[in-house]
This record gives C-alpha cells, structure tokens and sequence, in this order.
C-alpha cells in the first residue's frame, strides 16, 4: 500500500532499516528504496481541512498507538 508522506509528520515515516551482525559487530544501515511507516502512524498533516484536525501533535495510548491531540479534544469536547 502506498501512503502519501505529505500527510505525516517526519517522525512517523522510516527511512532507513539497519541490521546487526553479532559475530562481527557490524552494524549495517541501508535506504529504503520505498518508505514505510511506523505502526501506529496516523496522518496528521491534512492542510485542506480545519486547523484542529492538523495540530501536528500527538499523544501515545497505552498500547502505544498514537492519537492526534486535536481529533482527542474534539471528541472529548463532544463528551456529555
């Protein structure tokens, strides 16, 4: 699948993969031909929508999932 990078923020896409090898203690670090993301990444950079949807912050849930801060206070402004 192929995701735009325009809409996540610099952190949430990996660029690079490195590999270790123990016998050696080399560490070899390769481009990614083809981006990817890291798990739980949720674009948050969404320029034709309202400014609370893009705030560009973020914040982890227990499970280590990232939630965008402004879709967060609008569903807890939303709360009875």
């Amino acid at each position: 699948m192929q995701v735009c990078e325009a809409h996540f923020k610099d952190e949430d896409i990996i660029r690079t993969e490195s590999i270790y090898n123990p016998k050696t203690g080399e560490r070899f670090t390769s481009k990614l031909s083809h981006p990817k993301l890291r798990p739980g990444a949720i674009p948050s950079i969404l320029p034709d929508c309202p400014k609370y949807l893009s705030s560009g912050t973020s914040t982890k849930t227990r499970d280590g999932r990232a939630l965008n801060s402004g879709l967060l206070l609008l569903a807890l402004a939303q709360l009875p």
